[in-house]
């Protein structure tokens, strides 16, 4: 298991290093786990896309996300699950998409995660501490959208966008997300409050 920030150079001899690392011990197996922020709302269960070198490496109810075949590398990440690929070892991920809104850790995503890594193995891995973690950050999220109007307009829309038409498309999450900058007085791409 590898953990740690994204280096900011020489990904390519990182990865090379790591993929050779992994062909001397015989890994048969390069699976990466992630989150990445998105449009969804707090109030759903955690939506997990999935990445994969080649067809059918993902199992647990996970499809492979609209870049789901590994292509182009994008990220570190995705540096090193190409190249493990590359070295012949089968590579997957699965990606726990997490509300844009909410900073800091979010317990419901690595539940999300670890449930699709037990089916993935076949294995029990235990959960610690996460389902009660997971609730209370549910119950500060629900109280504190309840305490101010337009956010809970916004996980309104979001909720009806999820279960409307299941996952919203690119477009309708970038609009949505640049809706909710507009109404919290920010210019979208600006990262500037006005």
């Amino acid at each position: 298991m590898l953990t740690g920030p994204e280096p900011d150079f020489r990904w390519r001899e990182l990865a090379s290093d790591l993929a050779g690392f992994a062909r001397r011990h015989e890994v048969a197996e390069w699976i990466t786990l992630g989150a990445i922020p998105a449009a969804v709302p707090h109030t759903r269960g955690v939506p997990v896309l999935g990445t994969e070198s080649q067809p059918g490496l993902l199992r647990g109810e996970v499809e492979a996300g609209p870049a789901g075949l590994l292509r182009v590398p994008s990220a570190m990440v995705s540096v090193l699950d190409m190249a493990a690929a590359a070295a012949g070892i089968p590579a997957l991920g699965y990606f726990a998409q997490v509300p844009h809104y909410v900073s800091g850790a979010y317990p419901a995503a690595a539940l999300a995660l670890l449930q699709k890594l037990e089916r993935h193995l076949g294995a029990s891995l235990g959960t610690g501490s996460l389902v009660e973690e997971s609730e209370r950050l549910r119950a500060r999220l629900d109280t504190a959208t309840a305490l101010d109007e337009k956010t809970r307009d916004y996980v309104k829309r979001l909720e009806d966008l999820v279960d409307e038409s299941g996952l919203p498309s690119g477009d309708e999450l970038i609009g949505e997300i640049e809706r909710f900058l507009r109404d919290r007085g920010m210019e979208p791409g600006s990262g500037q409050i006005h």
